[in-house]
């Protein structure tokens, strides 16, 4: 296992990580996703984003695409964290930290994990709205979670 890559995924509320630096890393680029507010044309105010994640598959494809990032442009270490469960509006759902010898690496980098992240591993949100709730496009909901009441009751 690599020890320069740390991959969690964590019950909401998360915090972002505190990574000792190792003498070689001089820079050092962080990516918090926060559920923002935003209104829904039938739904009104969203009250929070709820995950749910294959957490196997997410953490195997996590550690690999972490490990290609990484590689690809010379990272000293990367945090990927992403929250499953209820994600109120202000908290954060994704943390992401990159360093690296300089910082045009540690920004590439960080922006590549987050892409990747977006683009390829089974993590799934439910919007919650105060008056109901959606899938994005593309979702596939789970027969167990049909009935999900938006207020966390």
């Amino acid at each position: 296992m690599n020890e320069r890559i740390r991959i969690e995924l964590r019950e909401a509320p998360i915090e972002l990580p505190v990574r000792a630096a190792d003498g070689e890393d001089g820079a050092a680029c962080s990516f918090r996703g926060t559920t923002r507010a935003e209104t829904h044309a039938e739904h009104g105010d969203l009250v929070a984003l709820e995950y749910e994640a294959h957490a196997a598959m997410a953490i195997t494809q996590l550690r690999t695409l972490a490990e290609e990032v990484l590689e690809e442009f010379g990272l000293g270490s990367l945090s990927i964290i992403h929250a499953t469960g209820r994600v109120p509006v202000g908290q954060p759902s994704v943390l992401i930290e990159a360093t690296s010898g300089h910082r045009d690496e540690a920004f590439l980098g960080c922006r590549a994990a987050i892409d990747r992240l977006k683009q390829r591993v089974p993590i799934f949100k439910i919007e919650c709205w105060a008056g109901g709730r959606t899938r994005p496009d593309g979702v596939t909901p789970r027969p167990d979670r049909i009935d999900f009441d938006p207020q966390g009751d």
